[in-house]
This record gives C-alpha cells, structure tokens and sequence, in this order.
C-alpha cells in the first residue's frame, strides 16, 4: 500500500464518522493542518535536509515519491472540497 493510498483511506475513515453536511468543513480543517504541518516541518528541519540531501543523493527518489505523495492528497482533499477538478489527479 503506498503513502498516497493509506493518507487517503485514513482521511476517508475519519470523515466518515461526521454528518454529510460537515464533510467539507473537515475537509477544509485537515487540509489547513497539512498545510500548516508542513510548512512548521519545512521551517524547523531545512538546514536538516537541505545536508540530507547534499550528503544523499541515493535518497532523492524516496523524497520526490513522499512529496509527490503528499502533493496528490492535497489535491484530493482540493477535490473533495469542490475547488480541483478530477482531471488533475
């Protein structure tokens, strides 16, 4: 199961539990702290892998596949809030 795979279904599970109605107003709240997550993991750990990646280079393909990762979930949580269109995934 991929990253991409188990973020979805995870997501899934746990909107499932709220009322139809309030679906996209969770959407809108994780898609804020994905954001907000990344950009604090960004900030803290930058000097961290900016000489991860300069030290490794064997490790670029497992970073561009987590980030590629993300970036498809993020575009799925677009979608599910009607902002992305389908085409794009």
């Amino acid at each position: 199961m991929s990253l991409y795979q188990l973020l979805v279904d995870s997501y899934n599970q746990i909107v499932s539990v709220f009322p139809a109605p309030l679906q996209w107003l969770i959407t809108v709240i994780v898609l804020i702290a994905v954001v907000v997550a990344f950009m604090q993991l960004a900030r803290i750990n930058l000097w961290f892998l900016l000489i991860l990646v300069l030290l490794l280079p064997v490790l670029i393909p497992l970073l561009v596949s987590v980030i590629e990762a993300i970036w498809h979930f993020f575009l799925y949580l677009l979608v599910r809030i009607g902002i992305g269109t389908q085409g794009s995934l």
